[in-house]
């Protein structure tokens, strides 16, 4: 009797151990019917230019040529002593006139802002730049969740999620 119960103990142990590589983790997250890796911040230094990179919780996808779903990079770079906030996209391209151009902005349960935009200076059209970089920075390095609602070419406006909770960034 207790040699059968100590066999099933062992076999369920055994078995939780070794979980399947697709078994959801606490690195993992279900988004809708889409598992999305949580990454967090990534961190690199080239030159003098150091980055922190986060990738959006939820894919976004567009029309036709870009109909993978793709997700979307939160940046900050800092160069030359100026610090830097932008959206990049993989694929898909943001309104070509983002000159005045503007996002609303959610951090946690807060209200919603109107943040001003800008292009890229050398015309990349996948990237765009908050312009009050630092004011956001600060509510950034607070924030636990972050969403942003803008619109791409020849798109509906996407709203895009953030888990920006453990940025580690000083000037």
């Amino acid at each position: 009797m207790i040699s059968t119960l100590f066999l099933q103990f062992l076999f369920l142990a055994t078995s939780i151990c070794q979980r399947s590589p697709s078994t959801p983790t606490a690195a993992n997250r279900q988004i809708g019917n889409q598992q999305q890796p949580t990454q967090g911040w990534q961190y690199t230094q080239k030159g003098g230019s150091t980055k922190a990179t986060l990738r959006s919780v939820n894919a976004i996808q567009f029309a036709y040529p870009y109909t993978q779903k793709k997700n979307v990079t939160l940046g900050i770079r800092s160069r030359s002593g100026e610090t830097y906030l932008y959206l990049e996209a993989t694929k898909g391209l943001f309104t070509r006139s983002f000159q005045n151009g503007s996002a609303q902005i959610q951090f946690d349960q807060q209200r919603p802002v109107s943040v001003a935009l800008s292009a890229a200076a050398n015309g990349r059209a996948n990237i765009v730049f908050f312009d009050d970089a630092e004011r956001l920075l600060n509510r950034l390095r607070k924030a636990r969740t972050m969403s942003v609602r803008l619109r791409f070419a020849g798109q509906a406006d996407r709203g895009i999620q953030f888990q920006p909770a453990g940025l580690r960034w000083e000037r």
